[in-house]
């Protein structure tokens, strides 16, 4: 890992800055029928889009309900709890 990349540390040649940080992730879709949560893993975070892992399929245009917290060291002050609504853009197999 690069020294930019550090956990929790900014990635800096991006058009937005990007935390590199493992955070625990819950995904729900909301889809009629689809009410069993998905755990899953943040692997990077910016105000552009969450990249996230899980063992579960997701087929692109998914739309997902999250929930995760973003920790101290990366807002800086509290912690703070997000609830977000997002939809599937890209997968990588």
């Amino acid at each position: 890992m690069a020294a930019t990349e550090r956990s929790g540390e900014r990635l800096d040649q991006r058009s937005a800055p990007r935390y590199v940080s493992p955070l625990p992730l819950t995904a729900q879709r909301t889809s009629a029928g689809e009410s069993e949560p998905l755990a899953g893993t943040i692997r990077y975070i910016s105000v552009r889009g969450v990249y996230f892992t899980t063992g579960q399929q997701i087929a692109v245009g998914t739309i997902l309900n999250l929930k995760f917290v973003l920790p101290e060291e990366i807002t800086n002050g509290p912690e703070v709890h997000v609830k977000a609504r997002s939809r599937v853009l890209r997968l990588e197999t």
